[in-house]
């Protein structure tokens, strides 16, 4: 068997696993479950290393990426967290960037954006997100009690309205993965019947708005934006729709911002992240250059394995700077920015609609940290992965 097709399974085994991956800690009772998707990136890596192309591999363009690796490894000599702890932190933040060089940096030219699996992926979180909206105690069930955290028994609220979760770690994660996938939704529908492909828009769009996730719903009006930017010669016939129903959806975004209804105004959230960007201005000293830690702040430093103090302001970029100081947080935000730029000036429409769905994603971290969507995240950096690697070829042959 070809190394390309032995990377490609790896891939799809991981794009299945992703959205599944909490829901199965929860209905076994063991965490180790979730080491299926560390597993996975541990066989692409071995796999993968054998057509890596090591002179691509250190090029300029790479350079931000492999310093922010090293940078999260270095925070070893001054992590302020235990080792395990750290560890943890440097699988969640890590983990993806590596991914994105490995598949970014192939040989060959026999890799292709699997669209079809991703397709069908959304297709099944939606079915299963639906049904558990309607059947929640359905999937509340676990094998054990063993679990003190992470089992899915907590039916989430906005305000009085129940918030859909699915399969994945709460709503914001379901969110952050629907929003994700309605902005793609114009090149993995093409892989469907066309009453599948629409019937699946409809589902998405409900089910985000049940997820009630604010930090999605802006992603998702980003991305819509730079859909119609890029789809414009093609639209511009229904210019005289379009620019009166954007003047009206601007409005109605002022005053929903201005007049939030009760499910998305929850002030409890908005003043906490106030209140803790204020605390990490006052504590900079602290921070410095080099951070907390890679383990001690952020998503990460919630439940801590060493019972730490939880450093969590809800803005990915912040709690970046916390955990990995002035450094570490422009590598993070230089690594986004690099990536994003060269998808969206890409030939390829298909490539620059990846390049447009990370923005919605990179857009939604500045109001919830953009690691609780874990399956989203890594989503797109193995689409941005696959699309670098492509360089303006066809992506829209599958892997299969």
């Amino acid at each position: 068997m070809k190394k390309s097709k032995l990377l490609s399974w790896p891939t799809l085994f991981l794009i299945v696993f992703l959205p599944l991956s909490a829901w199965l800690v929860s209905y076994t009772g063991n965490y180790f479950v979730a080491l299926g998707r560390d597993i996975l990136l541990g066989l692409l890596i071995v796999v993968g290393l054998f057509n890596l192309d090591w002179r691509h591999l250190f090029t300029l363009k790479n350079l931000v990426f492999i310093a922010f690796v090293v940078w999260v490894l270095l925070s070893f000599f001054w992590r302020t967290e235990s080792l395990s702890q750290w560890l943890r932190g440097v699988r969640y933040v890590a983990e993806p960037i590596v991914l994105f060089l490995l598949l970014a940096n192939q040989n060959n030219q026999s890799l292709k954006l699997p669209w079809k699996a991703l397709g069908w992926m959304t297709l099944i979180t939606l079915i299963l997100g639906l049904a558990e909206y309607i059947f929640p105690e359905v999937f509340r069930r676990s094998l054990t009690d063993s679990l003190e955290r992470g089992v899915m028994s907590e039916v989430h609220y906005a305000s009085e309205y129940h918030r859909l979760q699915g399969t994945l770690a709460g709503p914001n994660a379901m969110g952050l993965f629907i929003m994700l996938m309605l902005i793609l939704w114009p090149i993995w529908r093409k892989s469907f019947p066309k009453v599948v492909g629409y019937t699946g828009l409809l589902a998405g769009l409900i089910a985000l708005a049940l997820t009630f996730s604010r930090s999605s719903f802006l992603g998702l009006v980003v991305g819509i934006v730079g859909l119609i930017v890029i789809y414009w010669p093609s639209l511009a016939k229904f210019k005289k729709w379009l620019i009166p129903l954007f003047v009206i959806g601007v409005a109605a975004g002022i005053y929903l911002t201005i007049n939030p209804p009760s499910s998305l105004a929850r002030p409890f959230s908005g003043d906490l992240r106030v209140q803790q960007a204020k605390r990490v201005y006052r504590e900079r000293g602290e921070i410095g250059f080099f951070g907390r830690g890679v383990g001690s702040a952020g998503l990460v430093s919630q439940n801590r394995l060493d019972e730490g103090p939880n450093y969590y302001t809800e803005n990915t970029y912040l709690d970046m700077y916390e955990g990995m100081g002035v450094i570490g947080a422009l590598l993070y935000l230089g690594l986004w920015i690099t990536t994003l730029v060269s998808l969206i000036r890409s030939k390829s429409p298909e490539i620059k609609i990846i390049g447009i769905a990370g923005l919605g994603l990179a857009i939604a971290g500045i109001f919830i940290n953009h690691y609780t969507g874990q399956a989203a995240l890594w989503y797109f950096w193995i689409l941005a992965g696959l699309a670098v690697y492509t360089k303006d070829s066809n992506p829209l042959t599958d892997t299969v």
